[in-house]
């Protein structure tokens, strides 16, 4: 009786963390928006990973892989996905995205060509730790609804 007690319990637990890591049941802003501010980080980066198969200049996975990499992403991976989002966004030529990308673009470099190597380790972990706050939104939220609403999802 008491093993079977522990396997259910064991199960149980498999189960909540399956539900914790599965991927997002749409391809939709909204799934993705919440399952980051539930902290299912793991679900919004495999969408990036599984976009970027299907188009490696996917907007949506840049993005996506850029939040993911700045939360938990080596100092190298976190600066290599956000000049990747720039490569990305320079070769955009819809005029709703195209002005914001001009703004942000060089907010982009900037973060990874000087923020982040003027970081010491202590400094950039503080900084992952504030994305990795469950119940935050995604930083380029408002840039991810832009492009949903043009049509670029």
């Amino acid at each position: 009786m008491k093993t079977s007690k522990i396997t259910f319990t064991a199960v149980a637990a498999g189960c909540a963390a399956c539900a914790l890591f599965a991927t997002p049941s749409t391809n939709s802003l909204e799934a993705v928006k919440a399952d980051w501010y539930e902290g299912r980080y793991t679900n919004v980066y495999e969408l990036a990973v599984e976009r970027f198969a299907s188009n490696s200049n996917d907007l949506v996975a840049a993005h996506l892989a850029m939040e993911y990499e700045t939360c938990f992403g080596s100092r190298e991976a976190f600066s290599n996905s956000v000049m990747r989002l720039v490569e990305i966004t320079d070769t955009v030529t819809h005029p709703a995205l195209t002005n914001e990308f001009a703004e942000t673009r060089e907010d982009w470099i900037w973060y990874a060509t000087e923020f982040l190597p003027s970081r010491t380790d202590e400094q950039l972990e503080q900084h992952r730790a504030k994305c990795r706050q469950i119940h935050r939104v995604l930083s380029s939220d408002y840039i991810l609804e832009m492009i949903d609403d043009a049509g670029l999802w």
